[in-house]
């Protein structure tokens, strides 16, 4: 048999021993905390193994777990560490976008920033449930453009679609256009192009997701396979955005044409050139110049009903229904 070489090139080569020391380090974490429970030392049944002292991914993963592999707990890591940081990169990057070409939508967040973090310049954990604005405008951008923008599955066994539309058989690879669900006139009505953070109905019905939509809305997936890191991804998202927009203004830079290209991602061909300055923060807001959160409604036109619709009341139940896309 003649032998087989393979050359990789240097950066393949830099990606690879990369990977293989997050795999290696990953492996290592898991055993120490395996190796502490087999001493007494943790006890990854009792409530307080995921507390203030040590609130690590890792402790965060064992414990919600009742079995779990060495290698399962090191893809979900990776997959939370490697696959997150260029996702939520992506978001933050069409978040700033999409807020400076609509000054009014960018206002209102400093403005909610303004009255919830008075004259600290961070926000702290408890301040988060209450940026309900801010997640809204986070909700909105991954509507538009949701990391990553298709879906990919196999189907394990054979299934049979609903209405007529034909047998998909095991084995059979499936891609599914997130960009295309979320964007459709007939799931978010005819302005469904828009940039419009309150389409999703009161701030006080809450935050959408794949249940209370109807599955109209999936920019996490669904079902076993939903993003494990959607918490953490919002989280984070949330606490940079706010630190970033309460500090400073930005521009888009006159001339400089945002193109969107796809990937894994949906990022930017040729960067986001912004001219920026540092923002005068507000450290206490009159009582005149709040603004009425409770009857915030949308800027733009988004059609008869669909603020109502924009999360349904009676939630998506526990089946996914066929798309609404026609």
């Amino acid at each position: 048999a003649r032998a087989r070489v393979v050359v990789a090139a240097p950066a393949s080569a830099r990606a690879r021993q990369a990977t293989d020391a997050l795999k290696r380090r990953c492996e290592e974490a898991f055993k120490e905390e395996k190796e502490a429970e087999a001493r007494g030392e943790d006890d990854l049944n009792d409530p307080l193994f995921v507390d203030d002292r040590d609130p690590s991914l890792l402790r965060f993963l064992l414990a919600s777990r009742e079995e779990t592999s060495a290698n399962q707990l090191r893809d979900d890591l990776v997959s939370i560490l490697i696959a997150g940081h260029e996702t939520t990169g992506a978001v933050l990057t069409w978040l700033s976008y999409m807020l400076m070409q609509t000054p009014e939508c960018m206002a209102e967040l400093q403005a909610e920033l303004d009255e919830v973090l008075g004259d600290r310049a961070t926000p702290t954990y408890e301040d988060i449930p209450n940026l309900r604005y801010t997640r809204r405008c986070i909700d909105e951008t991954m509507r538009l453009y949701p990391q990553p923008p298709v879906y990919t599955r196999r189907a394990v066994v054979e299934d049979v679609l609903p209405k007529n539309l034909g047998v998909i058989p095991a084995g059979q690879d499936l891609l599914v256009s997130i960009y295309n669900l979320h964007r459709a006139p007939a799931n978010w009505g005819p302005n469904s192009q828009s940039f419009e953070p309150m389409r999703f109905g009161p701030l006080a019905d809450g935050q959408p997701n794949e249940l209370n939509t109807g599955y109209r809305y999936t920019p996490f997936s669904a079902g076993p396979r939903r993003c494990p890191g959607d918490k953490f991804a919002v989280l984070e998202g949330m606490a940079i955005w706010a630190v970033l927009f309460r500090r400073v203004d930005m521009e888009l830079v006159a001339g400089h044409d945002v193109v969107m290209t796809s990937g894994a991602t949906i990022h930017t061909r040729d960067g986001m050139l912004v001219n920026a300055r540092k923002r005068e923060m507000v450290r206490a807001v009159d009582a005149k110049d709040k603004v009425d959160w409770a009857n915030l409604r949308p800027a733009k036109d988004i059609g008869d009903g669909w603020f109502e619709k924009g999360i349904e009341s009676k939630g998506g139940g526990s089946k996914c229904p066929m798309p609404f896309v026609e």
